[in-house]
């Protein structure tokens, strides 16, 4: 499974979460059909413009609760100053993304393929499984963009 995880203010578009998620995706060179799930902060999960951009992609939302997304801080590759003064997290699209992964199971860590990326007012970062299998193409290249 892939999450792609978002952090965003309350100026954010529909438009510039399809834009984030696209550029992340170019970035990997991972399909748009590998994203299971759009994961947020479960206070941010019902904002009309991110329910806009999950029911045009027809892709579930995944909302997250501070607590388990805190578990996943240590894992992140990025800190914004801003995110950690308004959620205590250093990336709430890293934590976001990590924290869904981990909770589809399997039996791997979750993995960041992709360290937040900045579009607009929106933030995307990408997490998967690290087995082989499930990641299959986009990994390698993902792996060079995580650190």
């Amino acid at each position: 499974m892939i999450a792609a995880g978002f952090g965003f203010s309350s100026r954010a578009s529909a438009g510039e979460f399809a834009a984030a998620l696209d550029e992340a995706l170019r970035v990997t060179g991972i399909g748009a059909d590998r994203i299971g799930a759009l994961a947020t902060l479960d206070d941010k999960a019902e904002a009309e413009a991110f329910r806009r951009f999950a029911d045009s992609h027809s892709i579930a939302i995944a909302a997250v609760s501070q607590s388990r997304a805190a578990a996943f801080s240590a894992s992140c590759a990025t800190a914004s100053a801003r995110s950690e003064t308004e959620t205590g997290l250093p990336s709430v699209a890293e934590c976001t993304a990590l924290a869904t992964v981990a909770s589809a199971g399997g039996s791997s860590e979750p993995k960041l393929l992709l360290a937040r990326i900045v579009f607009g007012h929106v933030t995307c970062a990408l997490a998967g499984s690290a087995s082989a299998d499930e990641i299959a193409h986009g990994r390698s290249e993902a792996e060079g963009h995580a650190s």
